[in-house]
C-alpha cells in the first residue's frame, strides 16, 4: 500500500491478525480507498468485515457457477423466510423441488429457513402450489454473514 497502486489483490488479508490489528488494517484500507481512484480485490473468511467496505460481491459456487452483484443489491434482495414447526425430510425435499424460487434451505428442529431472492408472497404461493400448509411464515432479518451462509449453504 505504501506505493499507492491502483489495483491491490489481497487473499484472506486477516489471517494471523488479532481483532485489534484487523480493525486497524480495515481502517487504513478505508482511508486508502476513500478517493475512489483505487481498486482492491480481496477474499476473506470474516464476512462481517465486508460491511461498509466493499461495493460488489462475487460468489463462486460449487460447479463453477459465478454470481456477481452489488453488495447493496444482494442485501436488499436476498431474504430469509422462516416456517415454524416440525418438518420431516420429505417436506424439505418437496420444498427443494420449487427451485428457482428457493435458493437454499436450512432445516432445524423447530423450523425451516428458506432463502430466496423472491418476495414473501412469491415464496408463499410456491409453497401453496406444492400443497404445503404454511402455518406461520415470516421474514427474518439477516446479517451479511447470515445471508452469505444462506446463499452458499452450510458445509
Amino acid at each position: 500500500m505504501a506505493q499507492q497502486p491502483e489495483l491491490l489483490l489481497l487473499d484472506d488479508y486477516s489471517i494471523g491478525l488479532d481483532a485489534g490489528y484487523r480493525r486497524l488494517f480495515l481502517d487504513d484500507m478505508k482511508e486508502y480507498l476513500k478517493d475512489g481512484k483505487r481498486t482492491v480485490f480481496l477474499t476473506s473468511h470474516v464476512i462481517q468485515d465486508m460491511v461498509g467496505f466493499v461495493d460488489e460481491v462475487i460468489f463462486l459456487e460449487r460447479g463453477g457457477k459465478l454470481f456477481q452483484t452489488s453488495l447493496q443489491q444482494f442485501e436488499d434482495s436476498f431474504c430469509c423466510y422462516r416456517l415454524k414447526g416440525h418438518y420431516d425430510h420429505n417436506t424439505v425435499q418437496c420444498i427443494e423441488a420449487i427451485n428457482p424460487v428457493i435458493k437454499n434451505i436450512e432445516a432445524h428442529a423447530d423450523f425451516i429457513d428458506l432463502f430466496s431472492f423472491r418476495s414473501l408472497d412469491t415464496v408463499a404461493d410456491a409453497l401453496k402450489d406444492i400443497d404445503m400448509s404454511l402455518g406461520n411464515i415470516e421474514k427474518i432479518p439477516m446479517t451479511l454473514e447470515d445471508a452469505f451462509i444462506g446463499y452458499t449453504g452450510r458445509y
